[in-house]
């Protein structure tokens, strides 16, 4: 919004823009390209030729008549880094990327129950994955921003209280301790999902507990991850706990999962 009304005194005219930050449905990337700011990497996110590939894409929509910038030519030649690293395999050489398999995508806007197949595979992201930008060559180039309200001490910190989350009862105080944080798109129901399968993943015994409670969640979302979760430990108390939900539950999908635990454990 500042960067608008100074080009309005800059040009000494007034003119339509709209900032459209993370608020309207614009292909940035492929915006960004067409600007000259960068080119598209092979794990399918702009790569600045200065900052690399940790940028932040923002944008404003306007009828000024702007010369256009002249595009950036750049490849990630030979480079295949992203595609080995990625857990899930969502990258590959013959299509750019499944979206479906991302984790960035199944922990963050995926709303329903995670597969199988990919639960193991999150480890202890809770919230999106870098895992490809990380081991990107390019990423080498990125520095510290000057932005203070980019730093995680302006959110939810460098690390989550994963117990903590388990202490929300309500969308209220989900929102009241997320607020201004982009964790607050998932809501309470997302986040719990995404904290039973960290918890599975760690192996700690100690998470046992947590997931029993998770396991009387009112969402049966929840519910099944939890299912899953106690059926990773393996043990008498995981069992005896599922198996005593089991002969509660109502839920049929939260039954299937619960079935399948048992059997597994």
């Amino acid at each position: 919004e500042q960067l608008i009304w100074r080009l309005k005194v800059l040009v000494g005219k007034d003119f339509l823009a709209k900032s459209c930050i993370d608020t309207r449905p614009i292909p940035e990337r492929f915006s960004a390209l067409q600007a000259g700011l960068g080119f598209i990497g092979r794990h399918t996110n702009l790569i600045h030729p200065r900052f690399g590939p940790y940028i932040f894409l923002s944008e404003i929509l306007t009828d000024l008549d702007l010369k256009a910038d002249r595009p950036v030519s750049g490849d990630c030649a030979s480079c295949e880094d992203c595609l080995h690293v990625c857990p899930t395999q969502a990258l590959s050489r013959k299509d750019p990327m499944d979206a479906r398999r991302c984790i960035a995508y199944l922990t963050i806007e995926h709303a329903g129950v995670i597969e199988r197949e990919f639960r193991r595979k999150i480890g202890d992201r809770i919230f999106g994955c870098d895992a490809c930008l990380a081991i990107c060559p390019f990423a080498a180039k990125s520095v510290q921003t000057a932005w203070k309200e980019f730093y995680p001490s302006q959110g939810t910190g460098e690390w989550l209280d994963i117990h903590g989350i388990f202490e929300l009862q309500s969308d209220s105080e989900f929102k009241k301790r997320f607020k201004g944080s982009p964790i607050s798109r998932l809501g309470l129901k997302r986040l719990k999902r995404n904290a039973c399968l960290v918890l599975a993943n760690s192996g700690d015994t100690n998470a046992i507990p947590y997931l029993e409670k998770a396991l009387h969640d009112p969402s049966p979302l929840v519910r099944i991850h939890a299912a899953w979760g106690l059926g990773q430990f393996q043990s008498d108390r995981s069992r005896q706990i599922l198996i005593q939900r089991l002969s509660q539950e109502k839920d049929p999908r939260v039954r299937d999962e619960i079935s399948v635990s048992i059997s597994s454990s």
